[in-house]
C-alpha cells in the first residue's frame, strides 16, 4: 500500500432483512468489491453467520457483551473452540457454509 492510500474502517449494522435480497444481495457485492479494491475493514456486527463468512476475515462470538471465541473466521465457522460458538452453528437452520474463496455467485443471483 503507497502512502497515498488510507485504509478505510466502516462500521456496518445488520443488513436489510431477508426478505429484500436483491437490495442485500446488491449491498454484499459492493461491500466485497470495496474491500478487494480499496482494502477496506468492516466492523461487522451481525446475527447472520453466512454474510459474516463472505465478509470477514477475523470473527469474534460474543454472548451476553463478553467474547467467547475470537479467531479466523474459517477456524471459528468450522472448528470451534467453545460451546457457545457450536450452539449457535447448530442451531443454523440449513448451514451452507464452504470454505472461504468460494465466489459469491450465489448471492448475485439472489
Amino acid at each position: 500500500m503507497n502512502s497515498g492510500t488510507r485504509r478505510q474502517l466502516l462500521r456496518i449494522r445488520q443488513l436489510c432483512s431477508r426478505r429484500r435480497s436483491r437490495l442485500r444481495a446488491v449491498v454484499l457485492n459492493l461491500l466485497q468489491e470495496l474491500k478487494e479494491s480499496l482494502g477496506m475493514s468492516y466492523l461487522f456486527v451481525s446475527h447472520d453467520l453466512n454474510v459474516v463468512r463472505l465478509l470477514c476475515d477475523r470473527v469474534l462470538v460474543m454472548r451476553s457483551g463478553r467474547i467467547v471465541e475470537q479467531g479466523p473466521t474459517e477456524k471459528v465457522l468450522f472448528a470451534p473452540e467453545a460451546d457457545y460458538t457450536r450452539e449457535l452453528l447448530a442451531a443454523i437452520p440449513h448451514p451452507t457454509f464452504e470454505p472461504q474463496g468460494t465466489p459469491l455467485d450465489h448471492v448475485r443471483s439472489a
